[in-house]
């Protein structure tokens, strides 16, 4: 296949000399680059988030190309080999140009997974979300990825999907010839995000994107790859059906519009997630003059509106709570509480800012976050749920904050803060602990008693809300 001219010199400009494998991938994949940046010709936005960005990074040129004035941030499951670009520091990637009159590109890059990590971005951080030929590697639950680029997605943002249609013209040609529609079933050697574990009709993309707070701004389907078979006798079997939704890839948008979460769609799942759940990031953190100052955002991802506290123990008031425990997991104070500042819906967020005594432990200590419901108790914390093993919208969200004493060389001892997030268990184990600059393991985030709210504490919130 060739490129357009443009493009070939564009790429050329920045990866010189291909090896055969990338060149293979992009002459299948080329023309889908093409027309998903067709499908984007509308927009203007100023910042775009490029989920599952990988190399040679053909597709992020085009993108940078077409939005020169845009800010593009990466991110995928890892960073790209440092061997392949050994010079970029952790978090960037550095495309530099190899031909005159091109500008050298330098990218954020951020490792996460996308339906199971909290997305390490505020609130209304990005206009325009990508995310090509990644939902039908989804294996765990799609709605998580919905719902993370509407928090992150600005109002009026959009969340644009590309995927396999299962119920193009060619799946159905091949159903007919007692063979599987899906365009890439084959157990990979990868690991469980390698091969497709489900692939969708357009209409899926819609319902999911309703249920996580999106309109439908376009769906339509396009076919991008070469096509096989008989498709004039599966038309004609087709009869008078909707052609225009039996091309090979879907192309989705989800228009950010104020519209709150509903019910993971009947079919989709077998399984909803809990009335009560958030997602807690802790945004900013201070640690200084005997106080630790703290900046978390509140997502409700729940059923149910939450309600504050009117300050008199308000029947179904919801809070910020905070538990101070000792490295065992051993309470060693009170429990306090942020207020919300007011009410928020599904699919709503509040950022939290406040501020607490340092308990000042020699051996350390450590901070868990978790929303409390009047009535019906924590979230998360101790809370015993046979399918949340199973089920990611029922894993354990609270946050453990870790404050742990770090030796500097010729310093006095200083402590370290380590945010750590409970992980689905059978994907890649373990709770892993994220922070600006630091990673590392810890076991699963300790189950603890519950302890009746208290003014004792000393917590000073100062509570603003993000409309978002």
């Amino acid at each position: 296949m060739n490129f357009n001219p443009a493009d070939e010199e564009l790429f050329r400009a920045y990866q010189g000399k291909v090896d055969a494998h990338a060149m293979s991938y992009l002459e299948v994949h080329y023309r889908r680059y093409q027309a998903t940046l067709s499908f984007l010709d509308a927009h203007r936005p100023a910042r775009i988030l490029e989920l599952g960005a990988i190399g040679p990074y053909l597709f992020t040129l085009m993108l940078a190309r077409r939005f020169p004035q845009a800010e593009i941030v990466l991110a995928n499951w890892e960073h790209p080999s440092r061997k392949s670009n050994p010079l970029a520091p952790p978090g960037r990637l550095h495309l530099p140009a190899k031909a005159p009159g091109f500008p050298d590109y330098s990218f954020a890059l951020h490792p996460f997974n996308a339906e199971r990590d909290v997305w390490p971005f505020d609130a209304g951080s990005f206009d325009l979300i990508l995310s090509m030929e990644m939902l039908e590697h989804m294996l765990l639950d799609p709605c998580f990825l919905f719902r993370e680029a509407h928090r992150v997605l600005a109002r009026e943002g959009r969340l644009a999907i590309t995927t396999p249609n299962v119920a193009s013209r060619e799946g159905v040609g091949l159903m007919l010839g007692n063979h599987s529609p899906y365009r890439f079933g084959p157990y990979s050697p990868y690991g469980e995000y390698g091969r497709h574990n489900r692939e969708y009709v357009p209409r899926e993309l819609a319902r999911l994107g309703e249920a996580c707070g999106f309109a439908t701004g376009q769906l339509a389907t396009h076919d991008v790859y070469p096509v096989y078979g008989d498709m004039a006798s599966v038309e004609r079997l087709l009869g008078n059906d909707d052609l225009s939704l039996r091309g090979q890839t879907i192309f989705y948008e989800g228009v950010k519009d104020g519209r709150p979460f509903t019910a993971y769609p009947d079919g989709l799942f077998d399984y909803q997630p809990p009335e009560h759940a958030a997602i807690l990031r802790v945004r900013r953190s201070d640690h200084a003059a005997g106080e630790i100052r703290l900046s978390v955002e509140a997502t409700n991802t729940g059923r149910y509106e939450w309600r504050p506290d009117a300050g008199d123990a308000t029947a179904g008031a919801t809070w910020l709570g905070i538990q101070c425990l000792d490295r065992q997991g051993h309470a060693m104070r009170p429990e306090g509480r942020i207020p919300l500042p007011g009410a928020l819906g599904p699919g709503d967020t509040a950022v939290l800012d406040f501020t607490l005594p340092d308990p000042d432990v020699a051996q350390g200590f450590c901070l868990k976050l978790d929303m409390f419901h009047e009535g019906a108790g924590w979230f998360y914390s101790g809370k015993a749920d046979d399918s949340a093993e199973h089920c990611p919208s029922r894993m354990d969200r609270s946050v453990l904050l870790e404050f742990a004493p770090l030796q500097m060389p010729g310093s006095r001892a200083r402590r370290r803060i380590l945010i750590a997030t409970t992980q689905v268990p059978f994907v890649r184990g373990g709770a892993e602990l994220h922070a600006e600059g630091l990673s590392g393991r810890c076991g699963p985030t300790v189950a603890t008693r519950r302890l009746p709210p208290s003014p004792s504490s000393g917590i000073r919130p100062n509570a603003f809300w993000t409309p978002c």
